[in-house]
């Protein structure tokens, strides 16, 4: 998948939801089990919160969540940069090399 893509689909949806967050209603609660399915298998969700919490209030609000955005928008970036063929100033920014 090329990474605006990912960027787009994923770390913005999850964006938006989390600053427009409401307490769940049923529309929140469907947007809550759509970004559920789609970071299942990109993060490791926080293991203070039982799995009968909300997803997007609670159990996504971990470390592995906010690495796996920051890396995915620094491939993004790197992308973008080379498209433009200018220098990435935040090439050596990285958290892990297990994130996707």
């Amino acid at each position: 998948m090329r990474p605006w893509l990912n960027v787009q689909s994923s770390v913005i949806s999850f964006r938006n939801v989390i600053v427009h967050y409401t307490p769940e209603s049923d529309v929140d609660f469907i947007h809550s089990k759509k970004m559920e399915k789609k970071l299942r298998a990109k993060i490791t969700e926080s293991p203070f919160y039982k799995k009968t919490e909300s997803f997007v209030a609670r159990r996504a609000m971990s470390y592995s969540c906010a690495e796996w955005a920051i890396n995915t928008t620094l491939k993004f970036v790197d992308e973008y940069c080379k498209i433009l063929n200018i220098r990435n100033k935040f090439k050596k920014i990285n958290l892990s090399k297990r994130c996707t």
